[in-house]
């Protein structure tokens, strides 16, 4: 007995980041687990996942037309006292409505003071880093959208996960997420 399988997995996109308006051609998955949650971030666009390194805040430049990071940068907004102005320099160079994703990992609030959390509003976050030692946090916006308009998730005890698309679990390969026909052949 042989059997076919024959399946139509249909386009993805284009998928938005939340209410900011900003749509992407490409699924993202970001994850940040603080360090008591695991001491990791990492990204995943469509279905490669890049594994963030540095400590601190990282801020990632979503490309418009590709699956990429158009630039990635970390700040070590653990023990950098400049790490909070840098990164917010880091986004006025940005032009209006780019998409962004900023991830944590291991420590970000040390240096983080509540005059920062400007920069994380004007990527249309909500949430404040002061006093939030060793949380996990993620936020996929863009550059000018309102408070309350990315996507975005803060934890002190739990590692956190945002996804723009169909999240990994849903992008098993060889699942058919269309119509599936079986041609059974007998001998």
């Amino acid at each position: 007995v042989f059997v076919t399988v024959e399946q139509e997995i249909p386009a993805t996109g284009p998928h938005v980041c939340g209410q900011t308006g900003r749509s992407l051609p490409y699924e993202v998955w970001l994850e940040s687990a603080g360090f008591l949650a695991g001491n990791r971030a990492s990204l995943r666009l469509d279905d490669r996942t890049t594994t963030i390194e540095g400590r601190g805040l990282t801020l990632v430049v979503l490309d418009e037309r590709a699956p990429k990071a158009r630039a990635t940068r970390s700040f070590d907004t653990f023990a950098d006292p400049a790490a909070p102005q840098l990164l917010k320099q880091a986004v006025d160079e940005l032009p209006a409505n780019t998409g962004v994703a900023l991830v944590a990992k291991d420590e970000a609030s040390s240096q983080w003071r509540a005059a920062h959390d400007a920069l994380i509003r004007q990527l249309g976050g909500t949430a404040s880093l002061v006093g939030r030692y060793r949380a996990s946090y993620a936020l996929i916006g863009a550059k000018g959208a309102r408070p309350g308009q990315a996507l975005e998730a803060l934890s002190n005890s739990a590692a956190v996960s945002l996804t723009v698309g169909r999240s990994p679990a849903d992008q098993v390969r060889g699942v058919a997420y269309g119509t599936v026909t079986l041609v059974a052949k007998g001998r």
